[in-house]
């Protein structure tokens, strides 16, 4: 293709990406547009415009913008408001991110009950980043058969870390399972091929 055919081809993507979508969708991919571009203020603008309409996408997006203090200044009160209007929704981001923000008690109180509550919801619902974040937690707690459960699960669903996690298990005899160098091995090879 020549060059002079790749403007047309980007026209022709952003046709085809915003065909069929409503209004919010493609304001919403307007404003990610933004965001790559460099262009903060006018990403926050248009997302804060989405996110007090209901766009769950776009109350997590700001919850991570706020949060992170990239695109937008830390504000954990802001970030913490975002996401509870995101998982209120049932946004699977916000939901996370709401049981992590209990977990380290950012802008609300801590409570590991009600963050391990919130992460056992969605590792139930197959949400692998919950998954690991459960095995973690429960290894750190001393219970080490949910933690290996969890691993299991996680690794089983491609998650490299928990996998990584499987293998030095397999390998020292660790979290209750016998040392076994041909299960770290096949742990090991399924991790080069699955992981994520």
């Amino acid at each position: 293709m020549t060059r002079r055919g790749w403007p047309l081809l980007a026209l022709l993507a952003v046709v085809v990406l915003n065909t069929g979508c409503d209004d919010s969708t493609r304001r919403y991919n307007e404003a990610l547009r933004q965001q790559l571009a460099g262009n903060m203020v006018g990403t926050v603008s248009e997302l804060t415009r989405l996110a007090e309409a209901g766009h769950a996408g776009a109350q997590f997006r700001l919850a991570v913008m706020y949060g992170s203090g990239r695109g937008a200044p830390r504000d954990d009160r802001r970030a913490l408001h975002w996401v509870q209007q995101a998982a209120a929704q049932g946004h699977v981001g916000g939901e996370y991110f709401l049981a992590e923000f209990q977990l380290k008690g950012i802008g609300v109180r801590q409570d590991w009950a009600q963050a391990l509550a919130g992460f056992e919801r969605l590792a139930m619902r197959g949400y692998v980043p919950a998954q690991y974040r459960l095995a973690q937690l429960y290894e750190v707690g001393g219970q080490t058969e949910f933690a290996r459960q969890w691993l299991l699960t996680a690794g089983g669903n491609g998650h490299r870390e928990a996998m990584e996690r499987l293998v030095k298990a397999y390998e020292k005899g660790e979290l209750g399972i016998a040392a076994d160098n041909a299960e770290a091995a096949r742990w090991r090879r399924y991790l080069q091929h699955r992981a994520f």
